[in-house]
C-alpha cells in the first residue's frame, strides 16, 4: 500500500515547496511525465529549486490525494490535474495556491520532461512512453536544426532570455551552458535506452557551439551565452566573482557537469579529429578546474555538480 512516507520519498519532496510543470512539448493524459520543481526558502532567504521528472502511473493522483495532508494535497492535486494538458510553458503553483503560466522554455525544463518519459518506459514498458520520448527527440532535433526564432542554426537550443528571466538578461537569442549540460545528460540516457542515431550529432553540434561561444579567454563559463553577439553575461545577478578580493567561484561551479557534457562530445565525435581534439582540450580544462572547487559552497552546488555528471567515468574510461 502506498503510504504518505513512500510518496514523499519517491517525489523527493523536501518537506516544503511548490510545483512546476516544465513543458515545451505536446503532452497528454495522466500517464505522461511531469516535471516537479520544489521551492523552499534557502539560508540566504531566496528560493532554492530542485527539479526532476516523475512519470504518472494510473491511480497516482488519487493515491496522492489520499495520503497527502492539506494544503499540500490541494497544491499537488490542482497541479497534476492541470499540467498534463499544458503545452507551451511552465505552470508554476505558488505557495499561495495561485497558478501562474510563465510561458518559457529552457533546456533544463526539457531535460527533466525527457527523463520523465524515458523513466516511465523503463519502469512500465508502456509504448506510450516510448512514443513521447521520440517526440522529445524530434522536437530537440528540429529546434537545433532550425531554431524557432527563424535565424540560422548555430548548434545551440537557444531561447529569448527576456521571456525566461529579464532580470538576468534581455538577449533575444541566448542559452545556458550549464542548463545544456543537464539536457545533454538526459539525452545520453535517452540515447542509451532508445539508440536514436540523431543524439550523437546533436551532442557534437552543441559542444562545438559551446566551445566557441560559452567561455571567456581564461576558460570561465558565461552564465548566459549570447548566441548572436558578444554580450554574454558572466554571472547571475548578485554574484560578483570578478570583483577585487572576491573568492566567489560563480558560474564555474558548474565545471563538473560541463566537463561531463564535453566528455560526451568527445565520445560521440568519431569522424572529425580536429573537433574531437578541441572538445578534449575543453574537457581537460573543465575537469581540472572542477577538482579545485569546494562543491559544498553553497550546499546546493553539490547537487549541481553531480546530478548531471553521474556517468562521467563511463566516458573517461573510453
Amino acid at each position: 500500500m502506498l503510504t504518505r512516507r513512500d510518496l514523499l520519498r519517491g517525489l523527493g519532496w523536501l518537506g516544503a515547496g511548490c510545483a512546476t510543470r516544465a513543458a515545451g512539448l505536446p503532452t497528454g493524459g495522466d500517464r505522461d511525465a511531469v516535471t516537479v520543481e520544489l521551492t523552499a526558502n534557502g539560508a540566504a532567504g531566496g528560493p532554492q529549486n530542485v527539479q526532476f521528472g516523475v512519470p504518472l502511473p494510473p491511480g497516482w493522483l488519487d493515491a496522492a490525494d489520499r495520503v497527502l495532508r492539506p494544503p499540500r494535497r490541494a497544491q499537488l492535486s490542482r497541479f497534476a490535474r492541470v499540467c498534463p494538458h499544458h503545452h507551451r510553458g511552465a505552470l508554476a503553483l505558488r505557495p499561495d495556491h495561485r497558478l501562474v503560466d510563465r510561458k518559457f522554455w529552457t533546456p533544463r525544463n526539457q531535460a527533466y520532461g525527457l527523463l520523465g518519459v524515458v523513466h516511465g518506459w523503463e519502469l512500465t514498458g508502456d509504448p506510450s512512453y516510448a512514443r513521447r520520448a521520440r517526440d522529445y527527440g524530434d522536437a530537440l532535433a528540429a529546434h537545433q536544426a532550425q531554431p524557432p526564432d527563424g535565424q540560422p542554426p548555430d548548434g545551440s537550443w537557444r531561447q529569448d532570455w527576456a521571456v525566461y528571466d529579464p532580470s538576468e538578461s534581455r538577449l533575444p537569442g541566448a542559452t545556458s551552458a550549464w542548463m545544456t549540460a543537464i539536457l545533454g545528460a538526459a539525452l545520453f540516457h535517452y540515447w542509451f535506452v532508445f539508440r536514436d542515431d540523431r543524439v550523437p550529432m546533436m551532442i557534437t553540434a552543441v559542444c562545438d557551439f559551446l566551445d566557441r561561444k560559452a567561455f571567456r579567454d581564461d576558460g570561465r563559463p558565461y552564465y548566459v551565452v549570447d548566441c548572436f553577439g558578444n554580450d554574454s553575461v558572466l554571472e547571475a545577478p548578485g554574484v560578483d566573482s570578478a570583483g577585487p578580493g572576491s573568492t566567489e567561484p560563480g558560474t564555474e561551479r558548474h565545471s563538473l557537469e560541463l566537463a561531463y557534457l564535453f566528455a560526451m562530445g568527445v565520445y560521440f565525435c568519431a569522424t572529425d579529429a580536429a573537433l574531437r581534439a578541441r572538445l578534449r582540450r575543453r574537457f581537460d580544462a573543465l575537469y581540472a578546474r572542477a577538482l579545485t572547487l569546494d562543491l559544498n559552497r553553497p550546499p546546493r552546488a553539490y547537487n549541481w555538480a553531480f546530478h548531471a555528471s553521474s556517468q562521467l567515468l563511463y566516458f573517461m574510461l573510453r
